[in-house]
């Protein structure tokens, strides 16, 4: 099969969304039935020195932002190369599936759909593209399935379920929970970037949460891990609340340091109301820690409440401060939570179980295309 995936970027900045494609791009390559297929990668934010990254077997054509050089790249792939299946990552280059069609009248789509950029009830015409030119939708959760077949008038058989995953390491899967005080502080941690588009992810109700936390557990300390504009009104919100020295906002971070980070943390707290899974509940749990999460959007799905974490309303800040303390004040319980986690994650949300549920959905797709040809 000649097989090509267009992407808004993959390699050349960090996200959920981001990684999500990484791994589909291993999968491309892992998956037997796809072993000698021909697999080529359009990607519009990406340059050529992010190739590095890329697996081997697989060709790549960032495009660096350039829109008129993606189309005219997609076209020419269309017109020579002739792959008999194309995948998007994003709603926004849904309008190449028109071209595809009008060209490759045979050729199978496929979306993949992540989480609020497909949320919101988009113009007829996007609506009426998807419904008509894309032959399949990966979702990462039922949350978003179930919205976007609202928000796009979609048919339930145009949907599949795609969870996210995370690689497990031998010592991933056998990492303790830390159930004492480290250094006398309770550690709390969100992962996230910075951006003004973060907003959402609860930052700031955290922050403020942080008072009726301290007044139990003044040795506790909040700790941010992500960059962006977005940081300096955190910083200023932790002054002006009285928090300034137990909330640390660390910027960027690097993998191994990120890895400390969870290791010697106790509770992650992201309560979110926008997100469409939450990859990071995934690599808090693989690290032992329960989660605090929203109760509006797929981190109600991802995360059971009680069981690997707390489900919180992501605008109740006592609530919020609340779910901090019961965690905090009974070890046992949430050593218990981060432990059902990791089992999640090894069980449903590791990269074989991803890897498989690719394939299936894949092979639906070819199934339709072999059927599209006979």
């Amino acid at each position: 099969m000649k097989l090509l995936f267009c992407a808004l970027g993959i390699y050349s900045s960090p996200g959920g969304m981001q990684r999500f494609d990484q791994r589909v791009i291993r999968c491309l390559r892992e998956i037997p039935s796809l072993s000698s297929s021909e697999v080529v990668v359009l990607v519009l934010w990406d340059r050529r020195e992010d190739a590095n990254a890329v697996p081997w077997g697989v060709e790549f054509l960032p495009c660096s932002r350039s829109k008129v050089y993606m189309v005219l790249q997609f076209v020419w792939h269309l017109l020579v190369k002739r792959p008999e299946l194309i995948l998007y990552d994003h709603v926004l280059l849904a309008p190449l599936a028109v071209l595809a069609r009008l060209l490759l009248p045979r050729t199978r789509q496929m979306l993949f759909a992540y989480g609020d950029e497909v949320w919101r009830r988009p113009a007829f015409w996007r609506r009426l593209i998807v419904r008509k030119f894309i032959d399949l939708i990966a979702v990462i959760s039922k949350f978003t399935a179930e919205t976007m077949a609202q928000s796009f008038d979609l048919a339930a058989g145009q949907l599949e379920l795609l969870p996210c995953a995370v690689d497990l390491s031998s010592a991933e899967r056998s990492a303790v929970p830390r159930a004492n005080a480290i250094d006398g502080e309770y550690r709390l941690l969100t992962v996230s970037r910075l951006a003004w588009a973060e907003r959402e992810k609860g930052h700031d109700k955290v922050i403020l949460a942080l008072r009726t936390v301290l007044s139990v557990f003044p040795n506790t300390h909040y700790y941010v891990a992500g960059d962006g504009p977005l940081k300096e009104e955190l910083r200023r919100l932790a002054e002006q609340a009285g928090v300034a020295s137990n909330v640390h906002l660390l910027g960027y971070v690097d993998e191994a340091a990120l890895d400390a980070l969870y290791a010697h943390s106790h509770v992650f707290v992201m309560p979110s109301k926008k997100e469409g899974f939450g990859i990071v509940y995934l690599e808090a749990w693989k690290h032992g820690l329960p989660v605090i999460a929203g109760n509006r959007d797929a981190g109600g799905e991802v995360a059971t409440h009680g069981v690997t974490g707390l489900l919180v309303d992501p605008e109740n800040i006592e609530e919020i401060s609340q779910a901090i303390l019961t965690l905090l004040s009974d070890s046992e319980s949430r050593v218990a939570m981060g432990c059902r986690g990791q089992q999640e994650v090894t069980q449903k949300y590791c990269h074989e179980r991803f890897r498989g549920n690719l394939g299936r959905i894949l092979t639906k797709v070819s199934d339709g295309l072999q059927h599209s040809q006979a």
